[in-house]
């Protein structure tokens, strides 16, 4: 049994006094990461998203947020990220795109488009993604990724989505072993399924979104993460959670 985290849009800026929607996006990723840490975990997986501005001192700021962590923290890119930044700022073992543990694999993809909100698979990431699974088909696969890849019922958050999903899910059709896409972007909680491979997003340790919204709106929610309890024989089991409305979530 595999004890997975997923954290999601962090939202860092380059100075840790910044707010978010009133918000110190700083102290709600500390908050979260200490709270994690109550119970034991084998790997941390971020799906993307890590700073709000891209400067390179917040990436700093996120990798002190894990250096206490003895176990790999997996990060992939967000709309707000810039990839050069996060390859120049982070170690091998932060970034890479493809791990293994246990009868798991873990496929991090890349969705960005600069300059867009919503997101794109390359032709390139789709055929990296193809090869992984088929050099690997014995390992049951959990697919990360930023951009949601199937709309969530909000019409401003469904128009910044994943915009070739059909092409992704064509190559994980392929795959038998793939049990999971697990995204961000949303700010919210989500379960569903597409044919056998189930689906999930996970709320921000920031602000979360308000669902079913026509236009941008956000809840009092407080910051949370999810949990995945991954067997070996490739079933999944998982929760979200919320922080307790405490001092550090809003200043």
């Amino acid at each position: 049994m595999l004890k997975i985290i997923q954290f999601s849009d962090t939202h860092l800026f380059d100075d840790t006094t910044t707010t978010l929607k009133q918000v110190n996006t700083w102290h709600t990723l500390q908050r979260c990461v200490q709270h994690a840490q109550q119970n034991p975990f084998d790997l941390v997986l971020v799906t993307g998203d890590l700073t709000h501005d891209g400067g390179q001192p917040a990436y700093h700021h996120f990798r002190q947020a894990f250096s206490g962590l003895r176990q790999p923290v997996l990060v992939l890119p967000g709309n707000h990220d810039d990839l050069a930044l996060m390859r120049a700022t982070f170690d091998k073992q932060m970034q890479p795109g493809f791990h293994q543990a246990g009868r798991w694999q873990f496929i991090l993809l890349d969705s960005l488009v600069a300059g867009e909100v919503g997101g794109r698979l390359s032709d390139q990431e789709l055929t990296r993604l193809d090869t992984l699974l088929t050099a690997y088909d014995s390992l049951h696969t959990m697919i990360c990724v930023h951009h949601h890849a199937v709309p969530v019922g909000s019409e401003w958050l469904d128009s910044i989505m994943l915009a070739n999903a059909e092409a992704l899910f064509a190559v994980l059709e392929r795959h038998p072993q793939v049990r999971a896409v697990t995204w961000g972007h949303i700010h919210q909680p989500f379960h569903g399924r597409h044919k056998e491979i189930e689906l999930f997003g996970t709320p921000s340790t920031c602000i979360q979104f308000k669902p079913a919204q026509a236009d941008f709106a956000t809840t009092t929610q407080t910051p949370g993460y999810r949990w995945f309890h991954l067997a070996d024989d490739g079933r999944i089991s998982t929760e979200t959670v919320y922080l307790e409305a405490g001092p550090a979530s809003r200043q």
